[in-house]
């Protein structure tokens, strides 16, 4: 809340404190000792007047001479008009002169106050008591004193109520400059240069910090200018980089499909080998017993027929499979995560058959996913290849290659382990780099390049990789 407050108002409202407790506390330490000088003075004027009066009293009491005395008194009284009551008594408490203003005429009344004094009698030669005076001074004159004090308080802060007006209005004045400049800053917008400050003739800060201000806001100006020009040539180099990118993506990903499609009509070939031989075999011991002259057996025509139309279903199943593998997808499918590896497994088998690699699926559950099947078969089952490379040249027992999946939370991780040549620590940081490939001749360079882009981009997720002599284990992490 304080720092809503404006600089203006806050100096005003310390000002204001800031004065009235300086003028409080003046007034107050001024006033009291005044009143306590003048009680003071007070205080030593009636002593003298006592100390004064009771040597004489008691002169004409031994002398006997009262008459004397009360002319004395009553010169006393007619000297000291605050002097309220007077009571002269002997010895034995008998009253010989007793004057009173304001009090009562009963004597014995109890005087009680700051103003009133007791005095004894005493023979200054016998020390004997000779009587007592009582005496009871009006304090008239203090409240006077108290009064005009209040009254030149009261004076001094209406002064200085009316010095802090004039003060505050000085202030609000010096501040009205800087108001209106604070509301042509508000309202700048270098983009319109909507700032129309003149140059200010005044001499002092408020003019320094104006003039300060339109020189700053026309550099300013200069700048954003200069900056705008300089935004529209980024955009435009930004714009035509863009497209380069984009073009250079093209033809990674035409480049990287007919590196898979090669690595597909290998596959295929090699899944038709072998039916097309059994095919060829079959119609070749037909003619073989045909030409022997031998009669055919109409149910081993029929047998072989029908093992023959069985093999071309499988040879059209197989082309079913690979068209689905290459037709991109739009839309993510709910599938088994295991199902999905045991896709990309089904495509590897034909590599693996005379290497003695042990590539399988380890499962605990069922996971279920939504996902774009065929590019994460697709990511699979090139590192899947990739693995099945790294035991190119290896001689070592017990070649695996082992899937699992993890959970996370949010995330899923798809785990391909084997136990290869592994990778080398200066490779790993270069392994997803386009064009890079440790498989020489052999190796396009884009596979895992491609992979990793379609791990970004189609799953909002990321590869790792953790290697060594042992082997490798790559870890796709998709969001679920």
């Amino acid at each position: 809340m304080i720092h809503k407050i404006s600089i203006e108002l806050k100096i005003i409202i310390s000002i204001i404190l800031f004065t009235m407790i300086v003028v409080s506390v003046d007034r107050y330490q001024f006033s009291n000792n005044t009143m306590q000088q003048f009680m003071k003075s007070k205080k030593s004027k009636n002593d003298l007047l006592i100390n004064t009066i009771i040597p004489i009293i008691a002169l004409n009491i031994s002398l006997g001479l009262e008459g004397a005395n009360q002319e004395y008194l009553q010169q006393i009284i007619k000297q000291n008009d605050d002097l309220e009551f007077f009571e002269l008594k002997d010895a034995n408490q008998k009253i010989l002169y007793t004057y009173t203003k304001t009090f009562p005429q009963n004597s014995h009344q109890k005087i009680n106050g700051g103003n009133f004094y007791s005095k004894k009698i005493v023979d200054s030669i016998s020390n004997e008591q000779l009587g007592l005076i009582n005496l009871h001074f009006s304090d008239k004159e203090f409240q006077e004193v108290k009064e005009k004090n209040i009254e030149t308080t009261l004076s001094i802060f209406l002064i200085t109520l009316i010095l802090l007006i004039l003060f505050i209005v000085i202030i609000k004045r010096e501040f009205r400059d800087l108001k209106k400049l604070n509301s042509y800053l508000v309202n700048y917008d270098p983009k319109l240069n909507n700032l129309t400050l003149a140059h200010s003739q005044r001499e002092d800060e408020v003019g320094v910090i104006h003039n300060t201000i339109k020189s700053m806001v026309e550099k300013i100006n200069s700048h954003a200018q200069d900056l705008d020009e300089m935004n529209q040539l980024l955009e435009k180099k930004v714009l035509e980089r863009t497209k380069e990118l984009i073009q250079k993506d093209s033809i990674l990903t035409a480049q990287s499909k007919q590196a898979v499609m090669g690595e597909m009509i290998k596959m295929i070939a090699h899944q038709w080998r072998q039916p097309l031989s059994t095919i060829t075999l079959q119609i070749s011991n037909l003619e073989i017993t045909k030409m022997l002259g031998k009669v055919i057996d109409k149910r081993q025509e029929e047998e072989t027929l029908r093992q023959i139309s069985n093999t071309i279903v499988y040879l059209s199943d197989t082309i079913d499979d690979f068209q689905k593998y290459f037709h991109p997808e739009k839309e993510t499918t709910r599938i088994e995560i295991h199902e999905l590896l045991q896709k990309a497994v089904n495509f590897a088998i034909p590599r693996i058959e005379r290497q003695a690699i042990d590539l399988k699926i380890l499962k605990s559950k069922d996971i279920y996913v939504n996902v774009y099947i065929n590019e994460l078969v697709q990511v699979i089952l090139n590192i899947i290849n990739n693995a099945i490379d790294s035991f190119v040249g290896l001689h070592r027992e017990d070649k695996f290659v082992h899937l699992y999946v993890k959970e996370e939370k949010n995330t899923l991780q798809i785990v391909i382990a084997d136990n290869g040549c592994g990778i080398l620590e200066e490779n790993i940081t270069k392994l997803f780099e386009p064009y890079f490939s440790t498989k020489g001749k052999n190796g396009t360079g884009l596979g895992l390049y491609m992979s990793q882009k379609i791990i970004e981009k189609q799953f909002d997720g990321k590869i790792d990789v953790v290697s060594s002599k042992e082997g490798t284990s790559f870890i796709i992490a998709i969001r679920r």
